[in-house]
């Protein structure tokens, strides 16, 4: 049986996807596969390597379809992509509690002496 994985799932932009082809005998290598991006665009996203797997880092959030001949047989492994987050917030927030602990716990340890 053929067939044409995506993963890791859920994933965002940015985030390293890894499209794996492969039949009942193994990783099939030298499989040419096309991406149809959420604007509809469909290109050449590469070909899988030793392992039968292809890198991809999506740019945009949105429905990516990878597309793959295996064997003769016309493989699709849809995955969704979601927007990044957004971690400016969190390090603003994160970095003044982090010093205000640092600060209680050096008076602490200061009036122990």
């Amino acid at each position: 049986m053929q067939q044409l994985e995506v993963g890791p799932v859920p994933t965002r932009v940015g985030a390293e996807l890894v499209v794996t082809a492969s039949t009942d005998s193994g990783p099939q290598v030298g499989v040419v596969v096309a991406v149809r991006t959420p604007d509809g665009d469909e290109r050449r996203a590469g070909v899988t390597d030793a392992a039968g797997a292809l890198h991809f880092s999506p740019a945009e959030p949105g429905l990516y379809a990878f597309v793959a001949s295996i064997d003769g047989v016309r493989c699709v492994a849809p995955v969704s992509v979601g927007a990044p987050r957004r971690r400016l917030l969190l390090a603003f927030a994160s970095v003044p509690l982090g010093l205000a602990l640092l600060g209680a716990l050096l008076r602490r340890a200061m009036q122990r002496r």
